[in-house]
């Protein structure tokens, strides 16, 4: 999720198809349910408080995108003050996928600013 109040069209897509599915599961609509191919195989224990945080305040400029896969120690992204300086270089602290990301440029320090989990 991008979270920040960000909408995407192809999630808009398919928040409307879900939606459609549903009505067409409880006989609401008719027709048939349209599957989507798996993309992702993904686990973890949920908790996205665990995630790569910040050490300082300013903003994130991020260095990747929403399911790349990481391994440890690569750049996640970066926290820049307001003369361009680097305040910050947020690393991934396990090998993973990025399901969640800070969507809001301004960050304070210890904000969790990325989540990774683990892919099957």
């Amino acid at each position: 999720s991008l979270g920040g109040g960000s909408l995407h069209l192809e999630h808009a897509r398919m928040y409307i198809r879900g939606v459609r599915n549903v009505m067409k599961h409880l006989g609401v609509l008719l027709g048939e349910i349209e599957v989507c191919e798996t993309t992702h195989h993904l686990f973890g224990d949920g908790d996205l408080g665990k995630g790569a945080r910040t050490d300082a305040g300013g903003y994130l400029l991020a260095r990747v995108e929403l399911l790349a896969k990481v391994k440890c120690g690569d750049v996640l992204g970066e926290v820049i003050g307001l003369g361009g300086e680097l305040l910050d270089e947020i690393r991934a602290p396990k090998d993973g996928v990025v399901i969640s990301m800070r969507s809001t440029p301004s960050v304070s320090a210890g904000d969790v600013v990325f989540s990774l989990t683990e892919e099957a």
